[in-house]
């Protein structure tokens, strides 16, 4: 076994001292660091924030050590047995996959922080905290050791990372809990916000009900939502029996920001079921030396991404008219972007650790998302499958297929076992061709998602709000506020922008010789009397140099796009709405409102 112990070092200058004693051999001893953490598909480089580290045997007496690679430290025991290890690592970074220390509090992640012996990752491991006794303890997953406080076990290494854990002088911290099933839920805010606490109480015991259904079972005997709060904050890493989530300390205190944290923490806990557990091949038992690539992201995230859309909609805790118009906008920045044309999903999610997580301005036209495409073709299973069945089955048949024919059964899912569990809940003959389809355009290839005909069979259309011969002019670009700097983000491919040579990060000071300054939406007024075919004069300044750039207009894309009902909806496509969204059909009309994009950022 190895133990770690963990100790403030310098609060103030965000540093912790960690100490692990293990058991050596005959020869060297090898500890590694991992370079990423499981669930951010992103290569880190923790080994940045190690420093002071030194070796002694049960002796006390030096042993040497020299690094080996970036992330590895090779130790020379003079003999077999037990080995102790000290170093400092840093805690400077809040957010969900890094640690932070001051001298009020701790969160960590457990990658960046433990040195693991390699090729030993699966052994048990034992930590234990030396933090002021006035500190509370809020453990993410891990085990007290009965009678040792501070102390707490892990089966193996992948457990110990994967439990993060919070310790501060919180006071008296606001602590949310609710039972579902009997068993206990609980959301701990580590830092002071505002709203209501017995909405967001109400509605997470609904939603993580409904995740339970989907499975039919809870597979935890606990679950913690541990919840820090900073200006502009926002992001969320799951774990086995926890999330770190990071959310703006007054998200629960205006419903569309509300809606926004409560589809976080509802993605958050599916993973729960559908990543943690149900998992991809790769993903566990982890290789933390390097990136782990599977061609299932869409499935892991993307799924669980319609699902925290779902899940509110079954629940009533989003209305109908807040889920149709976060569909239809999901669908507008899916179209918005080239690079869904260029690669398969299953590229993007083998990609994931150098395209979608080390963007650049080009990324709209080299790649798209595996969260919305992965959504959007989850959206066709399932409304192909209820359709196929008589609304008899649905996209949680696969799940609850999936569950007990890999995770059950200790394995994970390999991608033919994904198709195979659709193509039978679709049913045979027509309906798993019709799923094979799916997967063979949409999946493995590059055809475009029209999603025409899975709305028709709900008795829905998807309508734009405006005119459509209306004239509206389209520059091309996405557009981003800095301070009060209008920016292009990005020149999408084949679009006037590009045409006329504008660049990314290229600062756009006028329109038409009017200054254009303080909003995303400034340029777009300026556009507004354009006509298609015209002549537009921007004046940008780009490397410090100021030019005039003419663009010749082109024509927008529907701006506003609306699910509403079909004009002759037959009784069976209402049934079936009836079954996916539970609602009722007459909610349908009254829900159609167009989607607005973040204020951060926008197409024109």
């Amino acid at each position: 076994m190895t133990r770690y112990t963990v100790r403030l070092a310098d609060p103030h200058l965000h540093r912790l001292e960690i100490s692990l004693t293990t058991e050596a051999g005959s020869g060297p001893l090898l500890l590694r660091l991992p370079v990423w953490t499981p669930g951010s598909y992103l290569v880190q480089d923790y080994a940045g924030g190690i420093e002071g580290l030194s070796a002694k045997d049960a002796r006390g007496r030096s042993l040497p050590w020299r690094k080996v690679g970036t992330h590895a430290w090779e130790i020379q025991p003079r003999a077999p047995g037990p080995v102790s290890v000290r170093y400092v690592a840093a805690a400077t970074r809040r957010d969900t996959h890094g640690s932070w220390v001051d001298v009020e509090r701790a969160i960590l992640n457990g990658a960046g922080l433990y040195l693991y012996r390699d090729g030993r990752t699966a052994e048990p491991t034992e930590v234990s905290f030396a933090f002021p006794k006035r500190w509370q303890t809020f453990p993410g997953g891990l085990a007290p050791v009965p009678r040792r406080p501070g102390v707490f076990r892990a089966a193996d290494y992948d457990e110990l990372v994967d439990a993060p854990m919070a310790f501060g002088a919180f006071g008296r911290p606001e602590v949310v809990s609710f039972r579902v099933r009997g068993v206990p839920h609980r959301v701990v805010f580590l830092a002071p916000t505002t709203g209501s606490r017995q909405g967001l109480r109400r509605d997470l015991a609904r939603t993580c009900a409904a995740a339970a259904a989907v499975f039919g079972e809870i597979p935890y005997r606990s679950y913690s939502f541990l919840c820090d709060a900073y200006p502009g904050g926002r992001g969320g890493l799951e774990h086995r029996d926890s999330t770190h989530v990071i959310v703006s300390p007054h998200d629960l205190a205006s419903r569309e920001t509300y809606i926004g944290l409560l589809r976080l923490f509802v993605h958050e806990h599916f993973h729960a079921w559908n990543v943690k557990r149900l998992r991809p091949e790769g993903l566990g038992p982890f290789d933390y030396s390097g990136p782990v690539l599977t061609p299932l992201l869409w499935v892991a995230e993307g799924w669980t991404h319609y699902y925290d859309w779902m899940i509110p909609r079954r629940t009533g805790t989003m209305t109908l008219r807040e889920s149709l118009a976060e569909w239809a906008l999901r669908l507008r920045r899916h179209r918005l972007t080239p690079g869904r044309l260029v690669q398969t999903l299953e590229e993007t999610s083998e990609d994931a650790w150098v395209k979608y997580y080390r963007p650049h301005p080009d990324s709209p036209n080299a790649t798209h998302s595996y969260y919305i495409t992965g959504q959007l073709v989850a959206f066709l299973l399932d409304v192909e499958i209820r359709s196929r069945s008589g609304g008899r089955r649905s996209l949680d048949d696969v799940m609850r297929a999936l569950w007990k024919r890999t995770f059950k059964r200790g394995r994970p899912y390999r991608p033919e076992q994904v198709e195979e569990a659709a193509a039978e809940a679709a049913g045979r003959g027509a309906g798993a061709a019709a799923v094979v389809r799916v997967f063979r355009s949409h999946v493995r290839g590059r055809q475009d998602i029209v999603p025409d005909g899975a709305l028709a069979a709900l008795g829905l259309r998807l309508v734009s709000r405006e005119d459509p011969d209306a004239a509206r002019a389209f520059l091309g670009a996405r557009v981003r506020i800095e301070g009060e700097r209008v920016v292009l983000g990005s020149v999408l491919r084949g679009t006037p922008a590009a045409a006329a040579g504008l660049h990314a990060r290229d600062e756009v000071l006028a329109a038409g010789g009017w200054r254009v300054a303080g909003s995303v939406g400034a340029l777009s007024e300026r556009l507004r009397g354009a006509r298609p075919g015209e002549e537009a004069s921007l004046t940008v300044a780009r490397d410090g140099r100021v030019r005039e750039i003419r663009v010749r207009l082109g024509r927008r894309p529907p701006a506003d796009l609306v699910v509403g009902p079909a004009p002759r909806a037959t009784r069976a496509e209402k049934a079936l709405f009836r079954g996916w969204a539970r609602a009722d059909w007459d909610e349908v009309k009254a829900a159609e409102r167009p989607p607005s994009l973040p204020a951060t950022e926008k197409v024109v």
